[in-house]
């Protein structure tokens, strides 16, 4: 009889801890990761330093190494938020951005696109430099996540979250 009361508490746990919000999307996985090579000297950005690295206004860490951004599929989870919050345009408006990036000479090539959390974190360990995201619950071992103004993913107020319909980056 223990054994079962103890499995059923066990599953009624496990049905809250993932309940869905609003959204319906447990709170975890609505919140991005920003992960760097733990080597990255870097631990925390302001929401405004985020924006102009992945938007590649600025090109280089604060130790003059050039940032490899990494870029999740556009179809993603990651990338509605990165649109969404970030980017603030559409798939298509962004890809004409980095077109007249390209154009302009002010990178040589787009990102290039991680499409799997493993594949993110395989690129980052073996580039110092590089830069990309993840979902909060995804977040593989041995890279460092990046605090935004000083806040990690799933904490109130952090700003690379979807939470309940509210655009979490505009004032």
């Amino acid at each position: 009889m223990l054994k079962y009361l103890h499995a059923l508490l066990t599953i009624a746990l496990l049905a809250l801890a993932t309940t869905p919000l609003a959204g319906g999307t447990p709170w975890a996985a609505r919140s991005l990761a920003v992960i760097v090579n733990p080597k990255n000297p870097v631990t925390n950005l302001s929401y405004n330093e985020l924006r102009a690295y992945l938007r590649l206004d600025k090109q280089k860490w604060p130790d003059n190494k050039p940032i490899e951004l990494l870029l999740r599929p556009s179809k993603s989870v990651e990338m509605e938020i990165l649109l969404d919050q970030v980017y603030r345009m559409t798939s298509a408006q962004l890809h004409k951005y980095w077109a007249g990036k390209v154009f302009r000479g002010d990178i040589s090539s787009k990102p290039s696109v991680v499409p799997t959390a493993a594949s993110a974190r395989a690129r980052v360990l073996k580039v110092p430099s590089a830069l990309t995201v993840v979902m909060h619950d995804e977040v593989p071992e041995g890279v460092r996540v990046l605090t935004i103004d000083g806040k990690q993913p799933g904490e109130e107020g952090y700003r690379l979250s979807l939470d309940d319909g509210e655009d979490a980056s505009r004032p």
